[in-house]
């Protein structure tokens, strides 16, 4: 996933930022996407083509998995939000290093990245000191309308438009 995010957004933000007339440098990127960007512009055609396709024989074990099963139901972190300054988005850090940083709180959401699965996260929890806790639901190939269905009844069971973390965008 690597190879092919960080060459997608090489892609994207070069072609932004010719459309444009800006550059692409401190000045108009965070670091962790201009690392990104610069990994991106390595990539070779051969490294591309290699991760896609193992993006694509997931894909494929993820259909088999979804011919027997309607939903699959994860946390969508697998920690609690970070804490507030954990990240700065000024400081300089290497893609690789990024991605180790990311992975305890997003184990389970890149692999539906890569297959293209359709999936939702609801805010199903708080923790004891007021944070939300969500979980992942993810459906088959082009089953966007059943996890809308489900959803719905989930939160006409376990309403959670009243639940305000202690902070938040409104603040």
């Amino acid at each position: 996933m690597t190879d092919v995010w960080a060459a997608d957004n090489a892609h994207t933000v070069d072609g932004l930022a010719a459309f444009l007339g800006k550059p692409v440098d401190a000045s108009t990127l965070e670091a962790s996407t201009l690392a990104a960007v610069e990994y991106g512009r390595t990539v070779s055609a051969g490294q591309l083509l290699e991760a896609m396709g193992q993006a694509n024989h997931l894909s494929r074990i993820m259909g088999w998995f979804f011919a027997s099963y309607d939903v699959l139901l994860t946390p969508t972190m697998g920690r609690l939000p970070a804490p507030l300054k954990m990240y700065d988005p000024t400081e300089s850090v290497e893609l690789q290093q990024m991605f180790n940083i990311w992975a305890p709180w997003e184990s389970f959401l890149p692999v539906f990245n890569a297959t293209g699965q359709p999936a939702i996260s609801l805010p199903m929890h708080t923790s004891e000191s007021g944070l939300p806790i969500g979980m992942q639901l993810v459906g088959g190939f082009g089953e966007e309308s059943l996890l809308l269905r489900l959803s719905a009844q989930l939160e006409e069971a376990l309403p959670w438009s009243g639940r305000i973390p202690p902070i938040h965008a409104s603040h």
